[in-house]
């Protein structure tokens, strides 16, 4: 599986999908990861991350603080973005002066970025990041 099917997956599945839980999901999660170079044995990654489920039961503020708990030293926010068809609630941090909500993508979009070689940020932050805007774009639909 490529990095950008694997990135489609996470699109066309909300985070309460059982599909995470599927063998296809998870899939989608090590490439995700082997993409970006890390070496994760199986069951690993999963194991490491807070369930979406228990993600998408938080306020914003519990978002933040998660956040906030998984990487300290990043500064961490919650706005609302004006998407095309809605607005919606979207978690960022800033680097070099840009906000950056997806830590797998480059501030333009068009280039594929590594978050932890890149951003600073651990491999469960910047999946935690990616599952969290995920919720919070399920939220605005």
């Amino acid at each position: 599986m490529t990095l950008e099917e694997a990135k489609l997956f996470a699109k066309q599945h909300g985070p309460k999908s059982p599909f995470w839980d599927s063998p296809r999901g998870q899939e989608a999660l090590l490439t995700l990861a082997d993409e970006l170079g890390y070496d994760l044995p199986e069951q690993t990654l999963k194991s490491q991350l807070i369930p979406q489920d228990v993600l998408a039961d938080m306020s914003s503020e519990e978002l933040l603080e998660t956040m906030r708990s998984i990487e300290p030293h990043t500064g961490w926010y919650i706005s609302r973005a004006q998407d095309r068809e809605s607005e919606v609630d979207q978690m960022y941090f800033i680097h070099e002066g840009m906000a950056i909500t997806d830590p797998f993508l480059s501030d333009c979009g068009r280039f594929t970025r590594d978050p932890v070689k890149d951003y600073g940020l651990s491999q469960e932050g910047a999946l935690t990041l990616a599952m969290i805007n995920g919720i919070l774009e399920e939220r605005a639909k």
